[in-house]
C-alpha cells in the first residue's frame, strides 16, 4: 500500500485527497519592509504569512470571517446607541444634534463595506 492509500486509524485529522495537498513551493522575493508588511497584515488578519498571502492571491478572503464579525457586532452597537441618541433628541424636540446623525452615518457606511 503507498502512502497516498493508507487510511489514518490513528487520532488526528483524516488525510487530504492528494489532488489538495500542498506540495508545491513557490520561492517569493521581497524586501525586509515588505516581509514586515506583509507579516503585520496577516497578524491583523489572525493567519499565518503563508495562509494571508494563500488567499489575497487566489482571490479567498485574506481576513478570518469572525474578525470580521466581531467588528460588525461592534460597529452595529456602536450605531445603535447612536440612534437611540438621535430618536430621543427628535422625541424632545432638541432639534438636529450636531455630528450625531453624520456619525451614524458613517458608521453605517462602515457595515457597508465589511
Amino acid at each position: 500500500m503507498s502512502s497516498d492509500e493508507k487510511s489514518s486509524n490513528g487520532p488526528g485529522r483524516p488525510p487530504k485527497p492528494p489532488e489538495e495537498r500542498r506540495t508545491e513551493n513557490h520561492g517569493l522575493r521581497l524586501s525586509p519592509k515588505e516581509k514586515k508588511n506583509l507579516r503585520r497584515r496577516a497578524e491583523q488578519a489572525g493567519l499565518s504569512m503563508s495562509e494571508y498571502l494563500r488567499r489575497s492571491a487566489l482571490g479567498g478572503e485574506p481576513v478570518r470571517s469572525d474578525a470580521k464579525k466581531k467588528a460588525v457586532r461592534q460597529l452595529s452597537a456602536a450605531g445603535n446607541a447612536l440612534n437611540r441618541l438621535v430618536e430621543a433628541a427628535r422625541e424632545e424636540n432638541i432639534g438636529r444634534v450636531e455630528g450625531l446623525e453624520e456619525t451614524l452615518e458613517a458608521i453605517r457606511e462602515a457595515i457597508a463595506r465589511l
